[in-house]
């Protein structure tokens, strides 16, 4: 690939697009508009081209001012199937090619995932805000081989099956298990076994002639020993947590030969993660969880969430729950999230896969939202309010681009009537929304008394009171931009693009303006309207009180 900006600098790796952009060493990026971007991080360990890395190593790279986060891919074989926003993820690609992919507010990441003797590559970028650095370019290294027993050879055994196997052409890379005081220094073959709930029973038969024996591993390290096995049968003394076990046959006193190996857990209703996972009503300061209720087993549920995968926000929640609306989010930030079931019996699921969401970046903020009474009159302006919203999904022809205040209202159960007076003599309108964004509108109020159609759910709803066309609290050169008006109008309800017939009772009080005191006030000059009529009908209509 060629250097777009020339000999004596450095271009920042972005293979979707590299032409678009050069890295001025050493202060930062920028495009062909001027626009400064973050630089990527150097790395610093391993280096591209290194070889025999441990398979638990720590990737490094330095620091960059004013970071909030970096992002780490690895990919297992090649470095095919990039993309500039990405990484290493592509359609061709699969999870187990990309054994990482996460956010760190850090500057290292420990691998625990990575296989002996095998090619990899990696790369680093850096965030700050909704600013991102592209990715570093990739780094290929190779890892070395496994001291202590291999996890990636082992031998996956079924609940209850036997396995026929033999230690004769094992490895010798253990002598002693933390479970057992004893020299097994022949060589051992390593199974892995998924468990579901409840006691572990293992079962050894040594059919060659050779004193081998098993042990029951946590995980695949000597010292994490549950259980040791002389031949025959054993079970844990109590019920173990779901997840991935393994057990090992090794040779005693350097005996290695034949074995038949039976493992299954004692029984019972399995303990597994919660299903049907997915996320709704995500506005920039909140998001709904949702997962499919199994209340049978369950004692509570676990949710996770995180902005950076590292720094988990834990809620423990009923076993009958099945959603959870989390709070205090920050806008424009990808958050993640699992679950896990933890049951009455048989421990705790492993955590379901990972799942993420991104909130917007700008919209309505609920954080300082203004609380109503039931049935309680607040008296409020939006003069001072803010003006991040112009249209609601229930009204999408009316303009509200003036300033709005957002209010929260506890909703016990039933339908909602939401009144709104305009008592500042200007076109503000009341919007009713079930969740803090403008896409979830119920109900659209102009003034008066409006109700939902149907009954609505428990919960906090919320109320935003918005200025149609730009308007704000205040008296408005003397028009009150509502509906009480003598004659024939059009319904703004039904066609709030066109403009509303205004007609005053006296020809003489045609101006109120700001600072003339020998008036009333604004509302003083109007009287009631014709309600329902449309252009170029005539009455009678019925009198809008």
């Amino acid at each position: 690939m060629h250097n777009p900006c020339g000999s004596g600098s450095h271009w920042g790796y972005t293979p979707s697009n590299p032409s678009n952009y050069c890295y001025q060493d050493p202060l930062y990026y920028v495009d062909n508009n001027g626009i400064q971007v973050l630089p990527h991080p150097p790395v610093v360990y391993p280096v591209n081209g290194t070889n025999g890395v441990p398979v638990t190593l720590t990737l490094d790279w330095e620091s960059i001012a004013g970071a909030t986060n970096y992002r780490v891919q690895v990919k297992k074989y090649s470095n095919s199937g990039w993309t500039a926003e990405n990484g290493f993820t592509s359609n061709t690609s699969t999870s187990s090619n990309i054994p990482i992919n996460n956010t760190t507010g850090t500057t290292s990441q420990f691998a625990t995932t990575l296989e002996p003797n095998t090619i990899y590559y990696w790369t680093v970028r850096v965030a700050n805000g909704s600013t991102s650095s592209f990715y570093s370019p990739p780094i290929v290294f190779t890892t070395g081989n496994v001291t202590g027993l291999n996890s990636y050879t082992a031998i996956p055994l079924a609940n209850g099956v036997t396995h026929n196997g033999t230690t004769i052409n094992g490895t010798s890379a253990v002598t002693t298990y933390s479970c057992a005081n004893w020299n097994e220094n022949g060589k051992e073959v390593v199974h892995s076994f998924i468990h579901s709930r409840g006691a572990i029973t293992v079962n050894l038969v040594q059919t060659g002639g050779a004193d081998v024996d098993a042990f029951l591993l946590s995980s695949c390290g000597p010292t994490n020993c549950l259980l040791a096995v002389d031949q025959n049968a054993a079970t844990t003394p109590s019920s173990q947590q779901a997840g991935t076990y393994y057990v090992v046959v090794d040779g005693y006193l350097g005996a290695q030969g034949g074995y038949a190996l039976t493992v299954s857990s004692a029984g019972g209703t399995s303990c597994n993660a919660p299903t049907g996972i997915s996320h709704s009503n995500v506005t920039a300061s909140s998001a709904q969880i949702n997962w499919t209720l199994n209340s049978a087993n369950t004692n509570s549920i676990t949710l996770e969430y995180s902005p950076n995968q590292t720094a988990w926000v834990v809620q423990t929640l009923p076993a009958n729950y099945y959603f959870y609306n989390i709070t205090g989010l920050s806008g424009s930030t990808t958050y993640y999230y699992r679950l896990k079931r933890n049951c009455t019996t048989g421990g705790s699921s492993p955590y379901s896969s990972t799942y993420s969401f991104a909130t917007p970046g700008s919209g309505l903020n609920c954080s300082g939202a203004i609380v109503l009474s039931n049935g309680a009159t607040y008296n409020g302006t939006t003069v001072n309010g803010t003006s991040a919203v112009t249209t609601y999904s229930c009204a999408s022809s009316w303009n509200e681009s003036g300033k709005e205040v957002v209010h929260s209202f506890v909703h016990s159960g039933g339908a909602i009537t939401v009144n709104l007076a305009q008592t500042g003599g200007v076109d503000v309108d009341a919007f009713l929304l079930s969740s803090c964004s403008a896409s979830n509108c119920l109900l659209a109020v102009d003034q008066g008394a409006a109700t939902t159609q149907s009954s609505q759910q428990v919960g906090t709803y919320y109320v935003v009171v918005d200025g149609f066309n730009g308007v704000q609290g205040g008296c408005a050169h003397g028009i009150l931009i509502g509906r009480r008006w003598r004659g024939f109008i059009q319904q703004r309800d039904l066609r709030r693009s066109q403009p509303v017939r205004r007609q005053l009772l006296h020809p003489n009080q045609q101006h109120h303006r700001r600072g003339n005191n020998d008036h009333q006030p604004c509302r003083q000059h109007y009287v009631r309207l014709y309600a329902g009529c449309r252009r170029g009908s005539r009455p009678p209509c019925p009198l809008l009180e």
